[in-house]
C-alpha cells in the first residue's frame, strides 16, 4: 500500500480559501485511515492518498456537505483545488 503526499485548496465559489473545512476520504483505490482533516487558515490541507481516484467529502458550517473527485496522480507535485459551493 502507497499513499502519496497531496496537498489540497479548498477555495469557496469567490475563489477565495475556506478555513477550518472538515473533511473525510470516503473512498480511494486502497484502504486509507478512517480520520477526518481540517484545512489550514490559507485553505490548505495536508494528506497521504493512494494513486488513482479518491472520493472526498466536505463539511460545511452550515451543516451541509459536498463531496468532489479527485484523480491522485503520484508523479504530480501540483496541488489539487476543490471549490465548494458557498
Amino acid at each position: 500500500m502507497s499513499r502519496h503526499p497531496c496537498t489540497l485548496i479548498v477555495r469557496g465559489s469567490d475563489g477565495l480559501p475556506l478555513a477550518g473545512i472538515r473533511f473525510v476520504v470516503e473512498q480511494a483505490q486502497e484502504p486509507v485511515p478512517e480520520m477526518g482533516y481540517v484545512t489550514g487558515p490559507d485553505g490548505q490541507a495536508h494528506v497521504g492518498l493512494p494513486a488513482g481516484e479518491a472520493t472526498i467529502r466536505f463539511f460545511l458550517p452550515q451543516g451541509r456537505s459536498q463531496k468532489s473527485v479527485l484523480d491522485i496522480d503520484p508523479q504530480s507535485a501540483h496541488p489539487y483545488s476543490v471549490t465548494l459551493a458557498t
